[in-house]
């Protein structure tokens, strides 16, 4: 058979009966409304309903009859009494009536259902054949597919062979020469010139890139657009990167670059907030090795220099690296003073033959240097250093790791900030803003240190502050071919 046809017919009696069955509701739709006509309570008041689609004759005179009695009677019962026996009559007549309305429509309205489920039946038998449909045209249009693939290949075949036989059988080949090839006097291809153009600018954007995407991948921060992108706390100053072994950079006859960006930043000192009655400067970091230590020690030494006399205290009481620095006794120092087992004069201590310089060194690891730094004696010791000191700096513990430097801020002027050149990880430049703008730290600066013209070796003293898991202590010793690290 012709499925395609078979597909039409089936879906022109889904078609057909549909309509039937948009017919049959409608006529169920006004057998309802007639059915509400006649069991209404106020029959002269309603309104006729329609039999648009209604063929049954004996309903329709039986919908009229109702229809006039109830006028007349609706009429009657303006001009007459009650008790009128034309007015019983109607209404007798009108009972009569409704009864026999409602048992044709009930009559109706079965043989309508019962067309309906016929109806719907035979609709679900159409639509399952023709669903049926598209699985058998689709097999039988792979299988004409086939044929036809098939029927070509053999085609294809026979000419071949066709053309196989043709070419044995022919005796003079059909190819001969029209011109004999030619060559310039000289050879115009490759263009050196141009190949050593494209050769230099290849290596140049390979240069490029490969500069651009270690810079991408770089984590720490390497530049100071690195630190104006992230964070708008100003850089008071830039501090070269220093490799001489010698800790301390400055004195009275050094020229050096580094000397001179000390020097530089002792005299910003007074647009940071540092004159008069503020004399107190905290330096922190975010993590150990970024040379905070470094700048605390050269910082106070260039300040002794200009004859200010300048009280410099190691309170990185977890990892003092000052006293180390200045080759100075570490005990007693500030934790013995903080307990109440020194007193101020104790723990002074004369920073070689400058009479200007002094030490509080840390003295002994405390176990909860947090809580000594709150206990209150914090207060008093700076009170006293402020009556006989000009300056008072203040290296305490990397605020990226452990909260002492947030605790000591309150009592400080103001706050450098030292961040690292390769050192420092960009995502503690976050923490930098953070702490400007809710100035936990008071009037923060930032330090940029250790900034390198070439190379990549590294910068620091050789000691750590663990891993970003918890806060240790960390000693890397380096000899020739060889690095080591040992955990405390």
């Amino acid at each position: 058979m012709d499925i395609s046809e078979q597909s039409k017919i089936f879906l022109a009696g889904v078609q057909e009966n549909d309509r039937k069955i948009s017919e049959a509701n409608m006529q169920i739709s006004v057998l309802d409304a007639i059915e509400r006509y006649v069991t209404s309570q106020n029959p002269g008041g309603n309104i006729v309903p329609g039999t648009l689609g209604l063929s049954d004759p004996v309903l329709l005179e039986l919908v009229s009859k109702l229809s006039e009695t109830e006028l007349q009677l609706e009429r009657l019962r303006k001009t007459t009494g009650e008790n009128s026996p034309l007015l019983a009559s109607l209404t007798r007549q009108v009972e009569r009536l409704k009864p026999a309305i409602m048992e044709n429509i009930g009559s109706l309205r079965a043989n309508l259902q019962a067309g309906l489920a016929r109806l719907q039946a035979e609709n679900s038998r159409n639509m399952g054949i023709i669903r049926s449909v598209p699985g058998k045209e689709k097999a039988l249009l792979e299988v004409s597919r086939q044929q036809v693939i098939k029927n070509n290949i053999y085609t294809f075949l026979l000419e071949k062979r066709e053309e196989t036989a043709l070419a044995y059988a022919a005796a003079v080949s059909d190819s001969r020469v029209v011109d004999a090839g030619e060559a310039a006097a000289y050879a115009f291809s490759p263009q050196k010139p141009m190949v050593y153009g494209i050769s230099v600018l290849a290596a140049l954007a390979l240069v490029a890139g490969f500069v651009s995407l270690k810079d991408m991948m770089n984590r720490e921060v390497m530049f100071r657009a690195d630190i104006e992108k992230i964070t708008t706390a100003p850089i008071a100053a830039e501090i070269m990167y220093h490799d001489s072994k010698e800790a301390i950079v400055m004195s009275n006859n050094s020229r050096t670059a580094v000397a001179e960006q000390f020097r530089a930043l002792r005299t910003s000192l007074s647009y940071i907030g540092l004159n008069g009655d503020r004399k107190t400067l905290l330096i922190t970091s975010s993590i150990s090795g970024e040379g905070k230590s470094f700048i605390s020690v050269n910082l106070a030494m260039s300040l002794s220099l200009a004859k200010k006399k300048v009280a410099l205290l190691e309170f990185d009481l977890r990892k003092p690296m000052v006293s180390k620095m200045l080759n100075m006794r570490a005990d007693p120092g500030i934790t013995n003073y903080l307990v109440g087992k020194a007193s101020l004069q104790q723990i002074l201590q004369p920073v070689g033959d400058n009479e200007y310089l002094y030490l509080l060194s840390a003295g002994i690891m405390p176990p909860n240097p947090s809580e000594l730094i709150l206990n209150g004696e914090l207060e008093r010791l700076l009170s006293e250093l402020k009556e006989r000191f000009d300056y008072i700096i203040i290296d305490s513990a990397p605020v990226g790791l452990v909260t002492d430097a947030r605790l000591i801020a309150p009592y400080c002027d103001a706050t450098l900030y030292v961040v690292r050149h390769q050192r420092t990880p960009k995502n503690y430049l976050k923490l930098i803003e953070e702490l400007y703008q809710n100035k936990e730290l008071g009037k923060l600066n930032i330090v940029f240190n250790g900034i390198k013209r070439q190379g990549v070796a590294g910068y620091g003293y050789g000691s750590g502050y663990g891993d970003i898991n918890g806060y240790g202590y960390t000693e890397i010793t380096k000899k020739p071919g060889l690095f080591r690290r040992t955990v405390k």
